[in-house]
């Protein structure tokens, strides 16, 4: 899919793709094989699933690479987050209420 000698493959950081399935594992081969530094980070976000719900990926790839692959799915969200951190905005506003 991706001709090895391809420079853009090798100085890619981040990809955003929203096939998955078989396309994506041929993909994510190729562009591997094609960094020259394999220990610069490839972070694979997966946005949707247009060619299939399960890719074959070898298991080699994350281990011999720097390869995150990440669902935003299933991140927690920033809002989530720093809410679940802050304090309740009644005891931030009358601390000594609530001691």
């Amino acid at each position: 899919m991706i001709a090895a000698g391809r420079d853009w493959a090798r100085r890619v950081d981040v990809v955003i793709e929203y096939g998955w399935g078989e396309p994506t594992a041929r993909a994510m081969v190729d562009m591997l094989t094609a960094r020259t530094d394999r220990s610069a980070p490839l972070t694979w976000i997966d946005i949707g699933s247009a060619a299939g719900s399960t890719a074959p990926i070898p298991s080699a790839a994350p281990r011999s690479t720097r390869l995150q692959i990440v669902d935003p799915a299933s991140a927690p969200s920033p809002t989530a987050a720093s809410s679940r951190n802050s304090p309740n905005p009644h005891q931030a506003a009358h601390p000594g209420l609530h001691a």
